[in-house]
């Protein structure tokens, strides 16, 4: 019966690949994390248009949330809850959803990126 030796730089490399991972994790939390803008920016137009059309739609059927349909009509032009009110209300969201969206992520680059200094390149 023979012992199996174990030697020490297995141990050795096993410690400094774990030492290495863990440099490679944290530089990886101090990357700068960077938003598409024009991704975020048509995802938040889509979004916003459909929950107009949604919130239009529940007020002209089942008659849930009739003021806020009457105060969002306030803001964009023709929306109220009929057809066509809604149709016009989507595009109106939808315009307002991307400008808001590309603003949003704009911003959060800019602040998260060139404030923390991380030295990424801050000119997107």
């Amino acid at each position: 019966m023979a012992k199996k030796k174990t030697t020490k730089k297995s141990n050795k490399s096993k410690s400094t690949k774990k030492h290495t991972n863990r440099k490679k994790q944290k530089d990886e939390k101090s990357e700068c994390h960077i938003m598409n803008t024009k991704r975020v920016a048509y995802t938040c137009g889509i979004f916003w248009a459909l929950s107009i059309g949604l919130f239009g739609i529940a007020s002209g059927v089942f008659g849930m949330g009739a003021p806020l349909v009457h105060l969002l009509g306030s803001f964009y032009l023709g929306y109220d809850n009929t057809f066509l009110g809604i149709i016009l209300g989507m595009i109106w969201a939808a315009v307002d959803g991307v400008i808001g969206g590309y603003i949003f992520a704009w911003l959060y680059n800019k602040l998260g990126c060139c404030l923390h200094k991380c030295g990424c390149n801050c000119n997107h």
